[in-house]
C-alpha cells in the first residue's frame, strides 16, 4: 500500500471540506447582512386602478418621487419622496378622460415634427 499517495488523498479531502466549511459560512453572513439590509414593506395607497408607475425627482428636491397612472379614475397619483425611502401620502391630478391619450410605435412624419 502507497502511504504517501493516501496521505495525500487525506489532506486532499481535509483541504476542501474545510474549504466548503468556509464558503457556507461566507453564505450564512452573506444571507444575514442581506436580510438587515431592508426594511419590512410599506404599501402607499393611489386611487383606483393604478396601472404603471414612473421614478424622478418630481419636485427638485434631488429625493425619488413616484408617479403612478391610475386607468380606474383618469387621474395621476404623486407621491414625494422623504429622501430615506418613504413617501409622503398620494396627491391625486386629473388626468382627463380615459381614452384621449394614444401611444404608437410609428414615427411622426417630417412635416409634423
Amino acid at each position: 500500500m502507497n502511504y504517501r499517495l493516501t496521505f495525500n488523498r487525506i489532506i486532499l479531502i481535509v483541504c476542501i471540506t474545510i474549504a466548503e466549511i468556509f464558503f457556507m459560512f461566507a453564505i450564512a453572513l452573506h444571507t444575514a447582512a442581506a436580510d438587515s439590509l431592508f426594511n419590512p414593506a410599506v404599501n402607499y395607497a393611489a386611487v383606483s386602478g393604478p396601472s404603471s408607475v414612473a421614478i424622478g425627482d418630481l419636485n427638485g428636491d434631488d429625493n425619488p418621487d413616484l408617479a403612478v397612472a391610475n386607468a380606474g379614475s383618469d387621474n395621476v397619483s404623486v407621491l414625494l419622496g422623504n429622501g430615506d425611502g418613504t413617501f409622503q401620502s398620494a396627491v391625486n391630478y386629473g388626468a382627463g378622460r380615459r381614452g384621449m391619450v394614444r401611444h404608437h410605435n410609428r414615427p411622426f412624419p417630417a412635416h409634423q415634427i
